[in-house]
């Protein structure tokens, strides 16, 4: 197993819009090895033919059946991503990859071998607006 490499687990559902451009922004990084896994939480959209759509070998899509919820699908990310390569990184569907992140993270680790895990900061893109009227 290259210590250069990493598997990216993707939890996804029923957003195939974000999804797209996620996985374009975790494809897109350099100098890593990647393992990609989306781990699809029983969407009922074009989610799969999304994914299909990238058409890349380091893509693997695993789809639940029923929905099991976000954290028994993060669990069985964790189960499946930690047997196939030294480093995970936990990604959501809407979230994006600025270039250059699993390289700086990974490198984090080399660097600090008694380390479990690696965090930054995030930088948000887009303003959400709720109505809290509903609630």
């Amino acid at each position: 197993m290259s210590n250069n490499r990493i598997t990216v687990a993707v939890l996804t559902r029923n957003r195939p819009h974000f999804l797209r451009q996620g996985l374009a922004s975790i494809l897109g990084q350099g100098d890593i090895e990647l393992d990609v896994l989306v781990l699809d939480n029983a969407s009922t959209d074009d989610t799969p033919a999304v994914v299909a759509e990238i058409n890349d070998p380091r893509i693997t899509y695993l789809r639940n059946e029923e929905d099991v919820g976000i954290v028994r699908n993060w669990n069985r990310a964790i189960k499946l991503a930690v047997h196939r390569s030294p480093y995970t990184c936990i990604f959501h569907d809407d979230d994006l990859m600025l270039p250059g992140y699993l390289s700086a993270m990974t490198e984090a680790l080399h660097r600090h071998p008694s380390a479990g895990l690696a965090v930054c900061l995030c930088e948000l893109t887009r303003e959400l607006i709720f109505d809290l009227s509903s609630i």
